[in-house]
């Protein structure tokens, strides 16, 4: 893990994260998951949407993934309020120590958290990362989506982050596990068949939040 600069840590940043918290534990939220989860697991999701799933139940102690840059360590200052461990890093920078840092922690029966279309995007398209880590340490990919009620985007963020409404109601879905090393398949088919089964949870999530 990376340890969080001075700044990150200061008065201001700490009162963004008791912001970030307080809205999450507002929203009214139904969740659908299957029964038992597998443990470790990888809870795959997209850029933008981490706001509303900061309410998705962790058995286990998860770490999430988050950049180098300095909103990274703002949202690192966020998620370790919120009771994450936090490890840094992203395909475009400190790549190979990340992945290196991600598969020790799933090696070690912890759970991990991962945006796979980031840092940059494409936004919805899971980038190989997710799909290296889960077959290295066979562990299995749960996606994960969620529906808002109520919502803002910002429009001017590549990801077109989410920002819901207090007290809305959101939805979160989670699919079946997704085990990589199973399919006799191309990492290129694996990830668009990863893409599929988010999109399809991001739709079902939405649908079912606004009724």
């Amino acid at each position: 893990m990376v340890p969080l600069t001075e700044s990150a840590r200061g008065p201001a940043s700490l009162a963004v994260a008791a912001a970030a918290g307080s809205l999450a534990r507002s929203l009214q939220v139904s969740i659908r998951r299957p029964g038992d989860l597998p443990r470790p697991v990888i809870y795959a999701f997209l850029h933008g949407h981490q706001l509303a799933l900061l309410r998705f139940p962790r058995p286990r102690q998860t770490a999430a993934l988050v950049s180098r840059s300095r909103d990274g360590a703002l949202q690192s200052r966020i998620l370790e309020h919120l009771g994450f461990a936090v490890l840094r890093g992203s395909s475009t920078t400190g790549g190979a120590a990340a992945l290196a840092s991600c598969l020790a922690w799933l090696e070690g029966g912890g759970d991990l958290a991962l945006a796979v279309d980031g840092p940059r995007g494409p936004a919805g398209r899971a980038k190989p990362g997710v799909v290296f880590l889960a077959q290295k340490a066979r562990v299995p990919i749960l996606p994960v989506a969620c529906g808002i009620a109520r919502t803002r985007r910002l429009e001017r963020t590549w990801d077109r982050f989410l920002v819901p409404m207090p007290f809305s109601r959101v939805h979160i879905v989670a699919g079946a596990p997704f085990r990589p090393w199973e399919k006799d398949w191309t990492e290129k088919r694996k990830l668009a068949y990863l893409d599929s089964l988010i999109e399809a949870l991001t739709e079902r999530a939405g649908r079912d939040a606004v009724h």
